[in-house]
């Protein structure tokens, strides 16, 4: 790329930074893993000088969400993100100004989660919350105490079998991508960059998920109907024996449907599990009011979980706290 362009183009609207994200899948065992990179491009224009190698709130957290592979390597990263951008004067970490930008990007962060309102929000939001306290120098307290146990629980064993599901569906998106340009005798951009997707080991990972999901769906804990783990286990059977073929349209379709209706008790089951632990933790209740969660009533997906569930009054598909 040229990077003299892209600085000139950038700069004619003002800009000295960007973000760049990228995101790709790569092949571990059986399944592929998910990696998420962020890159924090900085340039200097004209006459400009490392004071405006600036970085506020969200920058100043990435000290706390960051582990570095050196001393020198945290070194250098300090120096350009804690710089004061009026007068160009180093800060140090722990300065007051440092840490009050830290804890604002927090709050920031927390009602952005608090509007959306679901599980997978509500436990990002206590992990914020875990973040102001290393933020704090509150480790030993009580509300840390409090996220500590919620992220121990089994609402992240759900989260993970969540973010497995999303993974698939998503690859199953890039392989239609992918049967659909070879059909048509396009190049995408998948196929051109050679991002091939293994159907074998994508359906090693749609077997190791549905595996799990049996073994833990089937914990009483989760109060789900019989019949509902028992269709996850014909599956499972349905899968292992038939040996899918993933170029067919239909079978991907199938797939896809029995991985979002998969997708959307998850959720139901995390949001419900996770006001029951806010419920019992009143300084993490306490905290996420104070960001704009007012006890309201929350939005569950859209869908009919009446034969999903056994019948009983705690299995209501809102909660209120």
């Amino acid at each position: 790329a040229n990077s003299d362009g892209l600085t000139a183009v950038l700069a004619s609207e003002g800009l000295t930074c960007c973000k760049i994200w990228i995101e790709v899948f790569v092949e571990n065992d059986w399944r592929y893993v998910r990696f998420r990179k962020r890159y924090l491009l900085h340039w200097l224009v004209g006459g400009g000088s490392l004071s405006s190698f600036t970085s506020e709130g969200e920058g100043f957290l990435e000290r706390f969400l960051t582990v570095f592979p050196s001393a020198k390597m945290a070194t250098a990263h300090c120096r350009i993100v804690y710089r004061n951008a009026a007068e160009g004067v180093l800060l140090h970490p722990n300065d007051p100004a440092v840490l009050h930008a830290s804890s604002a990007a927090v709050d920031d962060r927390l009602r952005d989660l608090m509007a959306e309102g679901m599980g997978q929000s509500l436990l990002e939001a206590v992990q914020w919350l875990g973040v102001r306290c290393i933020v704090e120098d509150q480790l030993a307290s009580l509300l840390s105490l409090e996220c500590w146990r919620i992220c121990q629980s089994l609402v992240s064993t759900l989260d993970y079998l969540a973010s497995l599901c999303n993974d698939i569906i998503s690859l199953l998106s890039i392989v239609h991508q992918q049967t659909s340009s070879v059909e048509s005798g396009q190049r995408t951009a998948s196929t051109s960059l050679g991002q091939v997707v293994n159907s074998g080991k994508l359906l090693a990972m749609v077997d190791g998920f549905y595996q799990k999901c049996c073994e833990v769906l089937s914990d009483s804990f989760f109060q789900l109907s019989p019949h509902y783990v028992a269709g996850l286990r014909d599956t499972l059977r349905s899968l292992r024996s038939n040996s899918p073929d993933l170029s067919d349209t239909d079978t991907r379709k199938q797939i896809l449907e029995d991985f979002q209706g998969t997708r959307n008790v998850l959720a139901l089951k995390e949001t419900e599990i996770m006001h029951h632990l806010i419920s019992v933790s009143p300084r993490v209740c306490s905290n996420l009011q104070s960001c704009g969660w007012q006890g309201k009533q929350w939005q569950l997906p859209d869908a009919d979980f009446t034969s999903t569930f056994s019948s009983g009054d705690s299995h209501s598909t809102s909660a209120t706290v």
